[in-house]
């Protein structure tokens, strides 16, 4: 086997060009090929030597080059072709390694996602919120003086309790208080399925910043618009949704895989918050603000810090 590797002809397209005798001859007529960006076999049968052309579509200019070929084929541009040939074979190898890598890299985060265990950070986000979520059942909203020192505001629209107040914890903390067991197990069911695939797939400090930028949007946002009162994690969580949906499907290599199911019921109980069909109170634009960010903070991931 001279010129191109034999390979199994797998389509009909590949075309019959030329036999030669002389092994020589037929390689570095492939390799000439080769330079003029016409892919090529050329396989050995009992002595003799045939080129076949991978794209039908190329036979014509391969059958023009054949005739100058046959005329002189120890011509300075046939005869030099051999190391140009050569270089392309070794960079299309290189090409096809990184390329077979990249599949099993693919395969491995593939079954990667199936199995994975929350890390410290979403752990500590976790405990914080059950935290204050028994320090609220257990003496009331305004039992403790603690509570409404987390709330975004104490004082309506107002913003000075944070500026210039110095409260900075207020931009975050409403994220971590819960209305009821149902409002908390929730939230923390999907904070321990989120938070622990992107602090797995990432890092930690990463998921730590991220968290913390979620809750101040997502926060900031419902108290743009309607008000101070509210509380709950889903904002985060739908931010953090957001980025997982958006990096499964804009880089499949990142190891981020979200069911569709999954896909479907978050989204309905998005739609379902904004009708107000089953629950009236709830933090919608604090949910919208979440995930546009979540699905900004994707976008830009992929395309800067691709897999």
């Amino acid at each position: 086997m001279m010129g191109f590797p034999a390979r199994t002809r797998l389509t009909t397209k590949m075309r019959f060009l030329a036999k030669f005798n002389d092994p020589k001859k037929a390689g570095r007529f492939g390799d000439y090929l080769l330079t003029r960006g016409i892919p090529v076999d050329v396989e050995e049968d009992d002595g003799e030597y045939s080129i076949w052309v991978h794209d039908e579509d190329q036979i014509d200019e391969a059958g023009q080059i054949l005739e100058d070929y046959e005329n002189q084929p120890d011509a300075e541009h046939f005869v030099k072709a051999e190391s140009k040939a050569s270089s392309i074979r070794a960079q299309a190898e290189k090409e096809n390694r990184q390329f077979n890598r990249r599949i099993k890299d693919g395969r491995t985060a593939f079954h990667r996602h199936r199995s994975y265990s929350a890390g410290p950070v979403t752990m500590f986000f976790v405990f914080a919120c059950v935290a204050i979520f028994l320090v609220q059942m257990t003496s009331g909203r305004n039992g403790n003086p603690i509570i409404p020192s987390l709330a975004f505001s104490s004082e309506g629209r107002s913003l000075a309790e944070i500026f210039p107040g110095f409260q900075l914890w207020r931009l975050v903390t409403p994220a971590l208080m819960h209305g009821d067991l149902f409002h908390i197990f929730f939230n923390c069911y999907w904070l321990v399925f989120l938070g622990g695939m992107i602090e797995d797939r990432i890092n930690s400090r990463f998921t730590a910043l991220f968290i913390v930028a979620l809750a101040i949007i997502s926060n900031f946002t419902q108290f743009a618009l309607v008000g101070p009162n509210f509380l709950g994690f889903s904002g985060v969580n739908y931010g953090m949704f957001g980025f997982v949906w958006v990096m499964s499907r804009r880089d499949p290599l990142s190891g981020f895989a979200i069911p569709q199911s999954t896909v479907i019921l978050l989204m309905a109980f998005f739609v379902i918050g904004w009708l107000g069909i089953f629950w009236q109170a709830v933090a919608n634009w604090s949910h919208t603000g979440g995930l546009v960010a979540g699905v900004v903070a994707a976008q830009m991931r992929s395309r800067f810090f691709p897999s």
